[in-house]
């Protein structure tokens, strides 16, 4: 072959090359003795040789699942029309409908953009309609099957696609590669080491195997590195993991791996690292969901409660607080635990529970937790409890009780010494000074608080703090200021990324508005009616003494149009509900100016 190529030039295409990796060397001996040959190979992983340049190929392009785009948008991404070609072949009479285009669009985007996938979900267009292709496709190995009958064997089911590339594998790469399976949304090379049960230097070389065999792939992040594998791809591994009989041993790793994890993001939760553990969190919520799912039926019950226990404030800013809850009372529902993995669970319970606005329950459980530190000698968990104690206290109606409760958590934290415990006590020293009436000891404590949460970088309890600041000026006539502090608390809270305090300025918001421009302040009052439900927040105006905008704008509207103007903001998304709170803002300071 060599001496037949020597003086030609030409281009030599050679396919599938992964069968045969090892004859890598003599493409270069080739390409050295022929210098007018070029070649193009098609592989799943690189051959490894000088010269060589890759050029990866991505799925094809799939819509994004927002409800947005027509038929044309959803017919001009390459996966779409993919699969509009492929059941056209089976079925002349199919086409992209307003009625099919929604479930066609959620198909290509479930298959991950793969052609072969794609093309063998296409072949059922015969027999079964999009949204039956869309229900099947929980099970998809078994569903994308019956490729054309010309076509090569391996490529008749995807799970035979995937398997020939998992057949290539040696076995320790095989290993890593099912138990790769237990991760959702991706995993860094610490966690793959991890679960994996490898040193770190053995699980890097294996990840690179699979990632140059496509059996990986690295999405676009920035920050540390992160790997992933396509759906698909995942469903085979854990199909392996289970004939290995590796499923139960590599879950618990992977469990227990994520609790590490929880434990050491935790304090950076309410620290100047608070926004980058957010978006972290965000980033391994598939993973934790993962981890709690194993730790309802493991033999250890301190594992789910820990993990919850450590990342509830997660759940709470994000605006997940009812699926939080949802872990936590399964969780707590269950018999056994370590007393310090209960009180933690506890705790977390308690304070999803009191954004949710459920202070009864938030006491209840507060209590409990509180006499499991008590017995255990945990001080600062003692303190910490006591404060939370406070706060839910004087929203439940009882600031007498709530001020007891906080001078208590402030004598245990001057005697520890713990200078933002003692700065998160004077809010709650403020909130239940101002619920028996004391406004303006209320507001010097509370600015006190402000200061030492923004001096420890405590984002999150600084916005709520500035909230309170605009309540009290509110209150006290000085509605310009008011209105100022609402700016900054929205801009603030947007910046973090907290659903859940977003959402509540929102509705100080449309309050502050309500007296000067009823109907615009109606209809912000709309969007945060539904963006509540969907976030599951329950905390509202009335504890803190303000009229919500509802009650303020029957005052002037009809029930009409009251009506109206709810329904007008009950479609808005967060961002303009956000957009359209700031332009009243402006409207109110405006009119205040005239």
């Amino acid at each position: 072959l060599r001496a037949f190529l020597q003086e030609r030039r030409m281009l030599l295409v050679l396919d599938n090359f992964e069968q045969i990796l090892s004859a890598g060397a003599q493409v270069g001996e080739l390409l050295d003795s022929a210098p007018d040959v070029k070649v193009v190979v098609t592989s799943r992983a690189p051959l490894g040789i000088a010269g060589e340049q890759e050029f990866p190929v991505p799925p094809l392009t799939v819509p994004h699942l927002d409800g947005a785009g027509d038929v044309d948008a959803r017919a001009g991404y390459d996966a779409v029309a993919l699969f509009v070609a492929r059941a056209k072949a089976i079925d002349p009479s199919f086409d992209l409908t307003p009625s099919n285009a929604a479930t066609v669009a959620e198909i290509t985007m479930r298959l991950d953009g793969l052609p072969l996938a794609i093309e063998l979900a296409a072949a059922r267009a015969k027999l079964l309609t999009p949204d039956d292709i869309l229900a099947r496709l929980e099970k998809r190995l078994a569903l994308l099957t019956g490729g054309p009958t010309d076509s090569s064997a391996r490529h008749r089911t995807m799970r035979d696609a995937i398997a020939w590339s998992y057949d290539l594998l040696d076995p320790g790469d095989q290993a890593l590669f099912r138990r790769l399976g237990v991760f959702l949304g991706g995993f860094t090379l610490e966690a793959a080491a991890a679960v994996a049960g490898l040193p770190d230097t053995e699980a890097l070389d294996g990840v690179n195997a699979l990632l140059s065999r496509s059996l990986l792939y690295r999405p676009v992040d920035v920050g540390e590195a992160r790997f992933a594998l396509l759906e698909m791809i995942r469903d085979l591994a854990l199909e392996e993991l289970v004939i290995a009989g590796e499923e139960h041993e590599t879950l618990g790793r992977h469990a227990r791996h994520f609790l590490r994890w929880a434990q050491w993001i935790e304090p950076q939760l309410t620290t100047r690292a608070q926004q980058s553990a957010m978006a972290m969190l965000a980033q391994e919520q598939d993973n934790i969901r993962g981890a709690l799912r194993y730790a309802c039926t493991a033999p250890d019950p301190d594992l789910g409660l820990l993990i919850t226990g450590c990342t509830w404030r997660y759940w709470e800013s994000s605006g997940q607080l009812s699926e939080g809850r949802q872990w936590l009372e399964r969780l707590l529902a269950t018999e056994g635990g370590s007393d310090p993995a209960r009180a933690k669970g506890l705790i977390g319970l308690a304070g999803l529970a009191y954004w949710q606005g459920d202070y009864r329950e938030a006491l209840t459980r507060y209590e409990v937790a509180l006499d499991l530190y008590r017995s255990t000698g945990a001080r600062y968990d003692e303190a910490d409890t006591l404060y939370g104690m406070s706060m839910a206290a004087t929203l439940n109606g009882d600031p007498v009780s709530g001020e007891r409760f906080a001078a208590e958590a402030r004598g245990i934290f001057e005697e520890l010494g713990v200078r933002d415990g003692i700065g998160r006590v004077a809010m709650a020293e403020a909130m239940a000074l101002h619920g028996q009436g004391d406004h303006a000891r209320a507001r010097t404590l509370w600015k006190a608080a402000l200061g030492v949460s923004r001096e420890v970088g405590d984002h999150h309890l600084a916005i709520t703090q500035l909230i309170a600041l605009g309540v009290y000026a509110f209150q006290d006539g000085e509605t310009k200021e008011a209105l100022a502090i609402a700016g900054e608390a929205l801009r603030d809270a947007v910046g973090l990324g907290s659903v859940l305090l977003t959402v509540w300025m929102l509705d100080f918001a449309a309050a502050f508005a309500a007296p000067t421009h009823p109907r615009e302040a109606a209809r912000l009052a709309g969007a945060v009616e539904s963006l509540r439900v969907v976030s599951g927040a329950g905390m509202v105006l009335g504890p803190v003494e303000i009229d919500d905008a509802r009650t303020v704008v029957a005052r002037s509207l009809s029930s009409a149009e009251l009506e109206e103007a709810l329904e007008g903001g009950r479609a808005m998304a967060l961002d303009e509900a956000v957009a359209y709170a700031e332009q009243l803002r402006r409207m109110v300071v405006a009119h205040l100016q005239r």
